[in-house]
């Protein structure tokens, strides 16, 4: 096995953005800020991204710079078990999280080719015909969506054989495609505010209103935000952990995560501009009569009904780009979405390989298992686990995995590695050190005070709020659909982490101690 190299200061930037900005920006942001109240959601998430997610960054970046070690192994000089119980646990949550994920991003190619056809003209023919039953993507009495489940297929292959062997082409293609995600939506979203309607159907959700107000004492929406913002920048995950312990040590910590909130920010607030601009655009051209801002939202809402984020999303972006068509040089659309799907593709590539190597690295730095037949083994389940989620009622667990594996199990890690590092092990001194040593970002009492007491707070009432609206909003569907997400979403994570621990310790190898996985490299062999 070859020894890795350290990942150099922009490839870090590069990996850490192409991991996290995906669709919990260009899927979740819009749709919970058109849920929650708009400007009151905008305000609440930036709040949670200074208060909590920042600070967590710098704790997770310094950490995993410090020891250098896989998610399994980073708190063995306090407590093995535990910690190895948490490692296995992001291990198992983030694979669940890969699958539901994987969907998503194979709607992403759906709408990729779309935009090679003349349907993009055709209003809601996404929801209608891939999501819906009776759509030309949907066939038999169980309503099985064949064309999305293909989609996923190509993805899991895609995804399959970066990590097989171990190409670094999705790296190099990431130093284009990322940086090409931010140009093209800072493009389309200046274009999109000259074109008549799209300042309007901004202001349906900008725009203080009476719900505005009602927002920031409605304890939903504060749940959502401070989700959303620990979701999009991937703390309490395991992989920024491993970035960063694949880094120069003498890396500039706190730096980097405010460099990765700002980036995430920016990417939201750009596909704000675009979608609600979008969609007042649309509606404007089917009746330039509207003139009000609650005009305009009754007509968004009737076009897109339901909040259905999916339904949403991708029917606004094809519809968007048909408007270019029409009021520029017919093409232009066409070429301008095919730019930006092919864009978000790679985004949301770079999102599920990490998440995959998170359970890939578990497996392969701890057991007697080759790593390319893990590959094989991962990726074979995650085909099997798909066909759960092709089905027209079952669409709902992709919201149930996000409300728990995409939400939950990571606020519950970031809790959990505050409780033990700091409250337990006492060890937070070594991370402000470690952070003041390297970085022009000084941390001190403020942020001790911050992290050890404030951030754990409010991410305990947010996981309690979360959980009771699971439950709450489970009463509304099919009890085994509630059922299933808890199965898949925590029972067998945490199944799967007291196996590790106990019942399979005897088949492990010693722990590794640099985590030598975590970064594809070239000419590496199948770890025996």
């Amino acid at each position: 096995m070859k020894k890795q190299k350290e990942v150099s200061k922009i490839g870090f930037i590069v990996s850490t953005l192409g991991a996290a900005i995906g669709l919990g920006n260009v899927w979740g942001f819009p749709t919970l800020l058109k849920q929650d109240g708009g400007l009151s959601f905008l305000v609440l998430y930036i709040f949670a991204l200074i208060v909590c997610s920042v600070p967590l960054l710098i704790f997770e970046f310094n950490l995993g710079n410090l020891r250098r070690k896989s998610a399994i192994r980073i708190f063995d000089e306090e407590n093995p078990t535990v910690g190895g119980f948490m490692g296995w646990f992001q291990a198992g949550f983030m694979f669940i999280v890969a699958n539901y994920y994987t969907v998503l991003i194979g709607y992403v190619l759906i709408s990729l080719v779309l935009e090679f056809t003349n349907l993009i003209a055709i209003p809601s023919w996404f929801n209608n015909n891939i999501l819906e039953p009776g759509g030309v993507g949907v066939a038999g009495d169980a309503n099985f969506q064949w064309i999305a489940y293909i989609a996923f297929l190509v993805i899991i292959v895609i995804v399959g054989a970066i990590i097989y062997f171990r190409n670094k082409g999705i790296e190099k293609a990431n130093l284009v495609f990322i940086p090409l995600l931010f140009l093209i939506l800072l493009v389309l979203s200046i274009y999109i505010l000259t074109v008549p309607g799209a300042l309007q159907g901004l202001g349906t959700v900008f725009l203080p209103t009476h719900k505005t107000t009602a927002s920031f004492g409605n304890v939903q929406v504060w749940s959502d935000a401070f989700g959303l913002a620990i979701f999009t920048v991937c703390v309490g995950s395991g992989f920024m952990i491993i970035f960063a312990g694949s880094t120069n040590k003498k890396q500039d910590n706190a730096n980097k995560a405010w460099i990765l909130s700002t980036g995430v920010l920016t990417i939201s607030l750009l596909t704000i501009i675009m979608v609600f601009g979008s969609a007042g655009i649309l509606v404007y051209n089917q009746n330039p009569n509207l003139s009000s801002i609650n005009d305009f939202s009754k007509a968004i809402d009737a076009e897109f009904p339901n909040g259905d984020g999916m339904s949403f999303i991708f029917n606004v972006f094809p519809q968007a780009f048909n408007v270019i068509n029409q009021n520029t040089v017919v093409g232009i659309g066409n070429f301008l979405g095919i730019l930006f799907f092919i864009a978000l593709l790679f985004a949301g590539l770079s999102s599920i390989i990490a998440m995959v190597e998170i359970s890939i690295n578990a497996i392969y730095t701890n057991y007697r298992i080759k790593e390319r037949q893990i590959v094989l083994g991962v990726i074979g389940l995650m085909m099997v686990i798909g066909l759960v989620l092709m089905f027209s009622e079952t669409n709902q667990l992709i919201y149930s995995f996000q409300s728990l594996a995409g939400s939950v199990d990571m606020l519950l890690m970031c809790l959990l590695e505050i409780i033990l590092f700091v409250h337990i092990y006492k060890k937070l001194q070594i991370i402000i050190d470690n952070n003041n040593a390297t970085s022009w970002i000084k941390i001190n009492k403020s942020y001790r005070i911050i992290f050890s007491y404030l951030v754990p707070v409010l991410i305990f009432v947010n996981i309690i709020f979360m959980l009771y609206t699971f439950v709450s909003q489970g009463l509304d569907k099919a009890w085994w659909l509630s059922v299933l997400a808890v199965l898949l979403g925590i029972i067998i994570p945490a199944l799967f982490s007291w196996l590790s621990i106990t019942k399979l310790k005897k088949y492990q190898i010693k722990p590794v101690t640099l985590n030598s996985r975590t970064v594809p490299q070239e000419g590496s062999d199948d770890g025996s």
